[in-house]
Order: C-alpha cells, then sequence, then structure tokens
C-alpha cells in the first residue's frame, strides 16, 4: 500500500500554490490519503491502542506540506471518528468503511453545537419528528472539506421536546441540502467551506447518529479535539524545514524562542503525550497548550509564554462550568438569545 508521505510527495506538493492562491480543493490527494489508510487509524476500537496518535501521525506528514489539506485531513477524520462510535449501528454499517478509506469524503458541522452546549450561542439546526426519520431547517456558517455527494454530522435540537438534541448525518446535494459560498477566505479557499442552509431537510432514522446527543458528544469530544494536534504539529515540522532551507532562514531562526532544532527534538515527546491507554482515555484532556510549551511539555525550553485570557483567569469558574451538564448549558444559550433579540 502506499504510503502517506509518498502520496504527500507526488500528488500533494505539486499542488500546493494552486490550493493556497487559487482555491483548488484537492479532492482526488484526499482519496489518495485514505486509501493509504490515513483515515483509518482511530476505527475499530483502535483510539486506546495508540490509533489517534497514529492518525495525528499521518495529519502531521500532510500538514508539514500543506495546512489546508491537513485541515481537510481533520475534517475526514472528525467524520470517521462519529461513524465509529455511532449509537446506530446503521450509518456505521454503511458509511464507516467508505469514509475511513477515502471513497466517501465529508467533514464535521459541530462548530455551533459545540459552542451551543458551551452556553456561547444558541443551536442553528431545529427539527420535528416525522414518519420514518426527522424533518431539519436551519443554516450553518461555515462547514469544510465538503462537496457534491459529501457527507457531514451535526446536532439538531427537537421541537417540542425540552433538552433534547439529535446527531444525524446530512448530505450535500439532498433534497433541502444546499451548499453555498458566501464569504471569501484569506487562507481558507482551497478547504471546500461553505455555507449549510437546511430547509426542511429530511433525515432518516438510518442517518442518526445519536437520538440523545447530550450523552453521545462526551464519547466523541476528547477525541474530536486531540485529532487537531496534527495541524499544529504538521506546520511547525514544515516551519522547521523553512528555517533550515536557506541561508536567510538559518539566521532569522536564531533570533527565535523556538528553532529548527527544538522543533525536530519534539516528535518523541508529542508521542509520549498522545500515549492513549483505557486509563488515560477515561480522563479529560489537559490544556491543549500546555502539551507544547512550558516545563515538561513538547517545547520545553520555549520561552514563549501565553497570557492567561479573561475567560481564564478564574479556575472555579471554568470548572464550574465543564462540569455543567451540556443540556443545562444549551438551555442557558437559548435563554442568551432570546434575551437579545
Amino acid at each position: 500500500m502506499t504510503s502517506v508521505a509518498s502520496v504527500v510527495a507526488r500528488d500533494l506538493r505539486p499542488l500546493v500554490r494552486q490550493i493556497d492562491e487559487d482555491g483548488f480543493y484537492p479532492k482526488e490527494v484526499l482519496r489518495e490519503l485514505g486509501a493509504a489508510g490515513a483515515f483509518a487509524h482511530h476505527t475499530g476500537g483502535n483510539a486506546a491502542a495508540g490509533g489517534l496518535r497514529d492518525a495525528v501521525e499521518a495529519m502531521t506528514e500532510v500538514g508539514a506540506t500543506c495546512l489546508s489539506t491537513a485541515f481537510c485531513t481533520w475534517c475526514q477524520d472528525a467524520l470517521v471518528w462519529y461513524l465509529d462510535r455511532s449509537e446506530n449501528p446503521l450509518p456505521r454499517q454503511r458509511l464507516l468503511d467508505a469514509a475511513a478509506c477515502g471513497r466517501r469524503l465529508g467533514g464535521t458541522g459541530l462548530s455551533n453545537p459545540m459552542k451551543a452546549f458551551a452556553a456561547i450561542e444558541p443551536f442553528a439546526l431545529k427539527g420535528r419528528r416525522v414518519a420514518g426519520g426527522y424533518r431539519v431547517a436551519g443554516r450553518l456558517p461555515f462547514v469544510s472539506n465538503l462537496d457534491d455527494g459529501h457527507s457531514f454530522a451535526s446536532i439538531f435540537a427537537l421541537e417540542g421536546a425540552q433538552d433534547r438534541f439529535v446527531m444525524a448525518l446530512f448530505h450535500a446535494g439532498q433534497d433541502g441540502v444546499k451548499l453555498a459560498r458566501n464569504a471569501h477566505f484569506i487562507a481558507l479557499e482551497g478547504t471546500g467551506t461553505f455555507t449549510i442552509l437546511l430547509r426542511d431537510a429530511f433525515v432518516p432514522d438510518d442517518d442518526v447518529l445519536s437520538e440523545d446527543a447530550t450523552r453521545f458528544v462526551p464519547r466523541i469530544r476528547k477525541g474530536f479535539v486531540l485529532l487537531q494536534a496534527g495541524m499544529g504539529l504538521g506546520i511547525a515540522n514544515g516551519s522547521a524545514d523553512l528555517m533550515r532551507g536557506d541561508r536567510l532562514g538559518r539566521k532569522q531562526s536564531a533570533l527565535l524562542p523556538l528553532g529548527p532544532d527544538q522543533i525536530e527534538a519534539a516528535p518523541p515527546r508529542w508521542r509520549s503525550a498522545l500515549r492513549i491507554t483505557p486509563a488515560i482515555s477515561r480522563r479529560r484532556i489537559a490544556a491543549p497548550f500546555s502539551m507544547f510549551c512550558g516545563p515538561g511539555s513538547i517545547f520545553p525550553g520555549s520561552r514563549w509564554r501565553r497570557p492567561s485570557p479573561p475567560c481564564c483567569s478564574s479556575a472555579p469558574a471554568a470548572t464550574s462550568l465543564a462540569r455543567r451538564p451540556l443540556a443545562a448549558c444549551a438551555r442557558r444559550s437559548s435563554w442568551r438569545s432570546s434575551r437579545h433579540r
């Protein structure tokens, strides 16, 4: 089987300028990455046996050459993660293998639901129960790694049922699901990013991942966050290559708090940090920044320190929010929305 590194060198590297400057979406490269096994590491119960770490390594390989494609890789990994852990076996049986090997591409539409569960904004999608499934309406501002025929997952609030949220799959191009380009991005044009308009879209029961998203989200949230590390590690490796690439880069990198030597020494540390065991997987993931900078981190020698944001200045408040039930956060978000209309 072709390796991820081979696909990156042969198929991705020649397209990088076109992706960045022309907004070219590298759909076929993503399919080749899937065929090379990039999206399958964390399936079939392999997450606790190093699967998440291996998925991050594959994303890192992609990100060292093209961050936009690494972002699409994360979107695909997240979709695979949801399918693999679906409470309903039907989506897993129908779509997991195709998504894991890149035949079925897609993304994650959880930006709004995650913020809604954290009481930051209200749920953008509303659904009602009908025979054989649900009818869903609403608008998601940005969902990536999409094209006609691709799939994505999201969560909608069920009308007439307080604190009831359903997570399901949607398919671009199906009746009632429209992709719209409503914005111009500085660095995301090559990521297949669209606004999603749902107009009474029918979601059959066979596409429901969980009838109770407040129970399901804690099962997927850790991997959803942790998988993103591959983008940062990839661009760090790519930066190290650039620092060493010419005389000017070598001269300027000597003045930086984090140089190529430290970056290239990072892999053993982050592999250790991402070593997932059944015991560790039951704990909450620590703040991502602490894994990368500071004492005992991947880059312990970094002189850069992050200032504490105002929202994190009070540890008891942050802990209280983290422990608050998801449904309660969603109620608070809806109350805020109605209050400011």
